[in-house]
């Protein structure tokens, strides 16, 4: 019972002497630790962004003397205290033994190394910590995922039929960012009015929406981006390659044609599935079989923007007022293209001359 004694006299010398004992455990001298901004749950990472503000929390005895309630807080790797723009902040604890300093993180993903520390005549008391640091792209992934839910790592084809999954997962502070807004350069979110589409989170943290692809060919960036205030993302990009036809079909105005007339051509150029890209080029050939040899025979305008529209459609206007033609003999109005693997597509159509 005396040694018990002994100690509990010990302990409370410390507390209310303010006899600071080198035998004595520092934590029960003074406590540091780390909360979030409004100072309610006890964190052990932060997002390294160069805003985002935590508090520290410095606990010493209640009923220490008035000369060792003065609290000097540190922080390393350019760190701010919120208010003193520097890395040292000092703070006298309250009554309840509490004393606190908001840090601004830095713009880094380097650990940040913190103290808090009393001084009692020549002794001095510190606690320390650390807090990792997530890097601003760390803080939400995205994934692109095919139509049996594969990452997907190759370009695709700018078909508009398409379907892909933007598959966002929020890696850090998930009761804050529990919804995601997925935003495109291009391309139809599907169930989704607007260019952009907002999803809750599961309870896996992740949220995903489905884009019908383009049919215009080239890089494509989509984004997906939690938060209000400060906004973090991750973006990727996508290149989109030509879908090319599987079929062409030729529709003129008419399929005759007198001397020195002009036809307005329709080609439309089809694919098994899904849609021809926009500005995909076709070549067209007009000529008349002479003695089982192709002779050329016409003109055509409009050339110069033989390439598919929005609707797959191309317009030329073919023309007979040149003097290379045999009006006995039909004219042949040839087009094409090739398909996704590089196989000619091709097309032709016959028209009836008059004299």
């Amino acid at each position: 019972m005396k040694k018990a004694g002994l100690l509990i006299f010990l302990l409370v010398c410390v507390v209310s002497c303010g006899e600071l004992d080198d035998t004595v455990n520092p934590d029960e001298i003074i406590k540091l630790k780390v909360f979030n901004f409004e100072g309610t749950t006890e964190i052990s990472e932060a997002i390294g962004d160069g805003e985002s503000i935590v508090t520290l929390r410095a606990t010493i005895p209640a009923n220490s003397d008035e000369n060792s309630r003065t609290v000097t807080f540190q922080a390393s790797n350019n760190a701010e205290f919120q208010g003193v723009g520097s890395s040292l902040h000092t703070d006298v604890a309250g009554s309840d033994g509490i004393a606190e300093a908001k840090l601004r993180m830095p713009l880094d993903d380097n650990p940040v190394f913190v103290s808090a520390s009393i001084t009692k005549g020549s002794h001095t008391y510190k606690s320390e910590g650390s807090i990792v640091l997530m890097g601003v792209d760390e803080i939400v992934s995205l994934e692109l995922l095919d139509s049996d839910q594969n990452p997907i790592n190759s370009p695709q084809r700018a078909d508009g039929q398409t379907l892909i999954t933007l598959e966002a997962t929020v890696l850090f502070n998930q009761e804050e960012f529990d919804q995601v807004t997925f935003e495109k350069s291009a391309g139809v979110f599907q169930s989704v009015s607007g260019d952009n589409a907002i999803k809750d989170t599961d309870e896996q943290n992740m949220a995903s929406v489905d884009l019908r692809l383009p049919t215009v060919v080239g890089r494509i960036y989509l984004l997906a981006k939690v938060g209000s205030g400060t906004i973090y993302f991750e973006e990727i990009e996508l290149d989109l390659i030509r879908a090319y036809p599987d079929q062409i079909i030729i529709e003129p105005n008419s399929l005759t044609m007198g001397e020195d007339a002009t036809n307005v051509i329709h080609v439309y150029l089809n694919r098994n599935s899904g849609e021809v890209s926009q500005e995909t080029p076709a070549t067209f050939e007009s000529f008349q079989i002479v003695n089982g040899a192709e002779v050329q025979a016409g003109r055509f305008t409009g050339l110069d923007g033989a390439q598919t529209n929005a609707d797959g459609q191309i317009t030329v206007n073919f023309k007979t007022d040149t003097d290379n033609f045999d009006f006995s003999l039909p004219v042949i109005i040839r087009v094409t293209s090739q398909n996704d693997n590089g196989d000619t597509v091709q097309s032709s159509i016959s028209i009836s001359l008059t004299e």
